[in-house]
């Protein structure tokens, strides 16, 4: 995908922290990776992310690597096609 069509979905995508736990979709992520992917999808970085959450970057590159891992995807493209799909985020 060509860095102007990510950076549209990413513009797409509305953010909404999740203040309980999410099992929508029958998904295992935890409320801090909801949290995080909802993030990821607002276009923050990793030490962004880490900076509003109060948590470390490794913290935040290693929740990213487990929701890669539970929803069966790789890079942030598909990631946010993912929470799309799954309704994390809304297009």
């Amino acid at each position: 995908m060509a860095a102007w069509g990510l950076a549209c979905v990413l513009a797409m995508c509305q953010f909404k922290p999740v203040l309980e736990t999410d099992n929508t979709a029958g998904q295992a992520l935890t409320v801090h990776q909801v949290n995080i992917l909802k993030w990821i999808c607002e276009g923050l970085s990793a030490k962004e992310v880490a900076t509003e959450m109060g948590i470390t970057v490794k913290t935040v590159q290693f929740h990213r690597a487990r929701i890669e891992k539970k929803l069966q995807v790789k890079g942030t493209a598909m990631l946010v096609r993912a929470a799309i799909r799954l309704g994390y985020v809304n297009p």
